[in-house]
């Protein structure tokens, strides 16, 4: 074959792989945060004692999203081989974005391996389903981001793409917000349905709390979240888009995404976009400058939409974030529960109350109780027949009742029970869900008296940090959070969130969640990765004279709104956690950003 020839048979092949990359690029960032299906699903929660004996659940969100998000994966690993192996092979693949990011897939592996479950790190845990396989399908989603040479045309079908998708998304959300879902109803029923619910009665109007905007990705939270990867590059893209029309679709859209990330509640997702606010002025700072109409527009759109939502939800906002640490330091009345042998042990404000189970045969049993050593008495029987008590133990009440044959006893703590009963001859607590297993008493780090912060991620960062030195290399593997937390610290949950009826299934922070699942060095790794994109973009910016020089240089305007985008993600996710309904989304970003920073670069030199 001439060399002619041979270079139009490469052109053909680079065209044709752009097609596809560009295609599944699509496919990752605008069509599967969409994706919803209502699927049957049977998951093995029966085997944990700190949930019901069920086996079977709907999905609604979540299984569909994990399922598109390994299909991008196995289809960005074919494309990855048909690269390197038809097109780039001048091209080493070991790359400082493939090095790292190979580096990483390699650990996930590896602790999945090592799992302390491999079906939970396999299969992904119920409602969230982010398994290995989706983990190692973000990498080559990523690395295939990052592979590309995008130019104008490319980038500008995606931004258009992903301005579709957040439409869609927008709209479904402020929808939701009056009180209309558009996804969620009966005439949809038969398009986001699986065949297996033909003919059942799944009532959809039961199924969704509407208390906030939660669009097509299952938690408000995750509303917020998302809102930090669109909401600045929309902002970018108006800040420097020349024809009134499109500068007047992208301001409209971004109202409309801040309304959303507002309306959502999110205060992770608010946090992000403020603290993005500084980095998209520097980098943008002479264009935003040079025209008093620009920042003028800026400040009504954050001031108009959060006034304006303030105004109609009566401060609500406002009181969502006095919660974050209002009333957070303080002491708690009951402060732990220990059962040995046939003694309950109780801390209860300064106070120590002992009951000791002297005789339990058959339907005989006898009590002792004990207020910080000292043998007492009850006060009396009150009139439902409980044994009640004076003085610092005045909220507690004790009694015995017969559950299928079998006496348990129950210690009525600031109205609230707690059940205790024998087990194959020993003492245990009986739990919400009628099984029977221990208090425990977990290890904690900080955060003491403040277990409120936050909506309870007080709670859950103080006892997930003494986890993560346990297993600090490997972690306990992929979506083994809910595994390796200590589900059994029902008087944390109660103290935390005023019930014991809680699965703590996620960390509510990014960096926590890798630490727990995949270890500390995957946890290095992923900073080093965001960090070096973050080094790349701004030994860019250090080297630009003139922004004003670069007002038509779209790949470079992209890549600063990518870059806030990524740090806006970065940290609201301190409050929140990876999910597939996000995710996938923010990997695509962090890719391309990748690929931008090299053709900057290269285009300067």
């Amino acid at each position: 074959m001439s060399s002619k020839s041979k270079k139009l048979e490469l052109h053909k092949k680079t065209k044709n792989f752009n097609i596809f990359v560009l295609l599944l690029t699509i496919f990752s960032v605008a069509i599967i945060p969409l994706l919803v299906r209502i699927t049957p699903i049977e998951y093995p929660m029966n085997q944990f004692s700190w949930y019901i004996d069920q086996t079977q659940f709907f999905d609604v969100f979540s299984m569909v999203k994990a399922n598109a998000i390994v299909f991008s994966g196995i289809v960005a690993f074919m494309l990855l081989f048909y690269y390197h192996k038809f097109i780039g092979k001048e091209q080493k693949f070991f790359n400082l974005q493939n090095s790292l990011a190979s580096v990483y897939g390699l650990i996930i592996i590896l602790s999945t391996l090592f799992s302390i479950s491999t079906y939970v790190s396999m299969h992904g845990f119920l409602e969230r389903y982010e398994s290995v396989f989706v983990l190692l399908s973000y990498l080559m989603i990523f690395m295939l981001s990052a592979s590309l040479k995008w130019d104008d045309n490319m980038l500008k079908k995606l931004m258009n793409a992903f301005f579709i998708s957040n439409v869609v998304l927008s709209v479904i959300g402020i929808f939701q917000y009056f009180g209309i879902d558009l996804v969620f109803n009966d005439a949809m029923k038969p398009f986001i349905a699986s065949q297996a619910l033909k003919g059942t009665t799944f009532d959809l109007s039961k199924s969704f709390d509407y208390t906030a905007i939660f669009q097509t990705l299952y938690h408000s939270n995750y509303v917020g979240l998302y809102t930090t990867l669109s909401f600045p590059i929309f902002m970018t893209l108006f800040l420097y888009e020349r024809k009134k029309v499109w500068k007047g679709l992208y301001l409209v859209l971004s109202i409309m995404i801040l309304f959303n990330s507002i309306g959502s509640i999110s205060r992770g997702g608010i946090i992000g976009i403020a603290l993005g606010i500084p980095l998209f002025i520097i980098l943008n700072h002479k264009i935003i400058f040079k025209n008093k109409v620009t920042i003028i527009v800026i400040l009504l759109i954050v001031s108009v939409t959060t006034v304006g939502f303030e105004f109609f939800t009566h401060g609500f906002m406002t009181s969502r974030f006095k919660q974050i640490f209002s009333n957070t330091k303080q002491a708690y009345a009951l402060k732990g529960i220990v059962v040995k042998d046939d003694h309950i042990s109780i801390d209860y404000k300064d106070v120590r109350f002992d009951i000791e189970i002297t005789t339990h045969v058959g339907d005989v049993w006898r009590l002792k109780y004990t207020l910080n050593g000292e043998t007492i008495d009850s006060s009396g029987i009150n009139e439902n027949g409980h044994a009640y008590f004076d003085g610092d133990l005045k909220n507690i009440e004790v009694f015995l009742y017969k559950n299928q044959n079998a006496l348990e006893l129950a210690v009525e703590i600031d109205k609230t029970p707690w059940t205790f009963a024998y087990d194959q001859g020993k003492l245990e607590y009986k739990n919400i869900y009628g099984k029977f297993t221990s208090l425990e008493t977990p290890e904690t780090l900080g955060f003491s008296g403040m277990e409120k912060l936050g909506s309870g991620r007080g709670y859950i960062w103080s006892r997930t940090l003494p986890k993560i030195m346990k297993r600090p290399i490997l972690g306990y593997g992929p979506e083994t959070f809910p595994l390796a937390f200590p589900q059994n610290d029902y008087v944390g949950k109660y103290i935390a969130y005023g019930t014991t009826n809680m699965l703590v299934d996620k960390p509510h922070n990014l960096y926590l969640q890798i630490a727990v699942s995949t270890g500390l060095l995957s946890l290095i790794v992923f900073i080093i990765m965001v960090g070096a994109n973050f080094k790349n973009v701004f030994g860019i910016f250090r080297h630009c004279k003139n922004q004003l020089d670069f007002e038509n240089d779209f790949t470079r305007i992209v890549l600063y709104g990518f870059t806030v985008s990524i740090f806006s993600y970065l940290v609201a996710s301190s409050f929140c956690d990876s999910n597939v309904h996000v995710s996938v989304v923010f990997w695509v970003i962090l890719g391309i950003s990748f690929s931008l920073k090299n053709q900057v670069s290269a285009g300067r030199e």
